[in-house]
């Protein structure tokens, strides 16, 4: 049986671990997003573009996922939780849609909205590139949703 801190530990890495990705990868999703959201943009422009979008807010990640381990271990039994935690493909797809359905909520949607806006400002000069990584994420997000349905059913 898992101690509180084992279980927010489990959590934490499972949900993190849908997002962290090497430079490549994220170059080239950014890339992909690019090409299929702005159908003027040449391939170049694109790759170009997407080098110089700034890495995709790990702070803010962890915020998120803290916020949501917090009230995950305040509204679910121990039980239900050790066994949610206990490992295997299905389990992590679970914890997985959990977590994607409670940034779907209205209050983090607000919350998100908030950081990617404080985000925005802080570490981009031209505030439509600040836009442009909110609404890669928001789509991100959009994705690992219908990714997460599409495994657990």
């Amino acid at each position: 049986m898992l101690s509180s801190s084992e279980i927010r530990a489990k959590i934490f890495l499972t949900i993190l671990g849908k997002f962290q990705w090497s430079e490549p990868q994220r170059h080239e999703a950014i890339r992909e997003y690019l090409l299929v959201t702005l159908p003027n943009i040449t391939p170049d422009a694109a790759t170009r573009l997407a080098e110089l979008v700034p890495a995709l807010m790990p702070k803010l990640y962890e915020k998120w996922i803290s916020a949501f381990v917090d009230r995950l271990l305040e509204t679910i039994p121990d039980a239900q939780l050790q066994v949610l935690v206990s490992g295997g493909e299905e389990n992590d797809a679970a914890l997985c849609l959990v977590f994607l359905m409670f940034l779907e909520s209205a209050r983090m949607e607000a919350q998100m909205e908030a950081d990617l806006r404080e985000y925005a400002a802080a570490h981009a000069t031209d505030p439509d590139m600040g836009d442009l990584v909110a609404q890669y994420l928001r789509a991100k997000v959009a994705e690992l949703a219908r990714e997460a349905r599409g495994t657990v059913q």
